[in-house]
Order: C-alpha cells, then structure tokens, then sequence
C-alpha cells in the first residue's frame, strides 16, 4: 500500500536532487529509492555520457519444430548476431512451428530512440561510472541495483537474487 511505482516515466521529471536530497515532485522524498536505470542519465550526463551498446531484436517464426538444441545459444564471432534465443523453451509451448530472436549488439548513441543493454567495461569507464556513483554517496536510501545502475554486467540469476537481499534488508529497517 506505501509503494509508488512508476513506469514508463523518466526519472529526472521526477526527480530534483542536489548532494543529500531527492525531491519528488517537489517535495523532499525520505523514504528508499532503488534505481535501475543509468546513472549518468539520471544526472543529465554533466559528467559526459558512459558508453553502453545496445541490441537490435530480429525475430523469425519458422516452419519447424525446433531450431536450437537449448533456449539460448551465445555466438561469439562467427555470426554477425551475438545470441539467439529460441522462446518455446522458455514457455514449453507445443507447436510445430518455433519463434527466434537474435540478438545485434551496437554502440548506444541515443537515449531517446536507443535502450542502453551493457556496459562497455575499461577500467577507464569503470571510474568514469565512480564520479557519478559519488553524486549519489550522501543520499539517504537511494540503492543503485542492476546492471545499468551499477554500470556492470549481471546475469540474470545474481541480479534477482541481489534485487531480493537489498528488498530484505530493507524490510528488516
């Protein structure tokens, strides 16, 4: 009942934060934050923009039961796709025909028609991504979580359990 959520809504319409308040609306918000987007974005870029790539989505129905042996099969360099995923296993469906994604990954240049998918990780960029986590250090209850706000990559396993360790310990205070 005490939770907001908002979706497909930019953050900084929201948001007004200065070195140790967030504002909602306007008004000084106090209780927890957690964030999932980038955090170079949510701060306007004022440090410069972090370099992500980003995926163009293909997908294929095809007049077979089974394309792959398994759900998702990375491809390394010899494809110019980097995944493919084929659905039915995921949902189990029984059909004679089968549903793949592939996946293209490319530079992220623009956030308004672009979706930032992973970080490009240097140690150039990994303290790039500091300055701006630093923006974020003194205020209360504000928890980056995820692999655009904490600018690494996750699999989707450890970033579930993480998001439900950081829901405990915040039930827990």
């Amino acid at each position: 009942d005490l939770i907001d959520v908002f979706c497909d809504v930019d953050a900084r319409d929201l948001f007004e934060i200065d070195e140790t308040t967030v504002k909602i609306d306007g008004k000084v918000y106090g209780g927890e934050i957690v964030y999932t987007g980038p955090l170079d974005e949510l701060f306007n870029l004022d440090l410069g923009a972090l370099p992500y790539r980003t995926l163009d989505m293909k997908f294929e129905t095809l007049d077979m039961d089974q394309f792959q042996p398994v759900g998702t099969v990375n491809y390394t360099t010899s494809e110019d796709y980097t995944r493919i995923t084929e659905f039915k296993y995921l949902t189990g469906q029984k059909s004679d025909k089968t549903t793949i994604m592939k996946e293209y990954s490319r530079a992220y240049e623009d956030p308004n028609t672009q979706t930032p998918y992973y970080a490009i990780l240097s140690d150039e960029n990994r303290a790039h991504y500091e300055r701006y986590r630093a923006l974020t250090a003194k205020l209360p209850n504000f928890y980056p979580l995820g692999r655009l706000a904490e600018y690494r990559y996750y699999n989707m396993d450890k970033i579930i359990s993480l998001a439900l360790e950081l829901s405990d310990k915040l039930v827990e205070e």
